[in-house]
Protein backbone atom coordinates (compact mmCIF):
# COMPACT_ATOMS: atom_id res chain seq x y z
CA UNK A 1 0.00 0.00 0.00
CA UNK A 2 0.97 3.45 -0.23
CA UNK A 3 1.40 4.24 3.54
CA UNK A 4 3.95 1.19 4.04
CA UNK A 5 5.77 2.62 0.99
CA UNK A 6 6.02 6.27 3.33
CA UNK A 7 6.54 4.20 6.30
CA UNK A 8 9.24 2.49 4.54
CA UNK A 9 10.93 5.68 3.34
CA UNK A 10 10.27 7.36 6.41
CA UNK A 11 12.20 4.06 8.32
CA UNK A 12 15.00 4.24 5.20
CA UNK A 13 15.21 8.64 6.06
CA UNK A 14 15.51 8.07 9.53
CA UNK A 15 16.77 4.46 10.55
CA UNK A 16 14.73 5.50 13.59
CA UNK A 17 13.32 2.71 16.07
CA UNK A 18 10.38 5.10 16.64
CA UNK A 19 9.41 4.53 12.91
CA UNK A 20 10.19 0.72 12.81
CA UNK A 21 7.34 0.76 15.25
CA UNK A 22 4.84 2.92 14.08
CA UNK A 23 5.03 0.60 10.71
Amino acid sequence: SIKQEICTSLVHHTQDELYRKWC
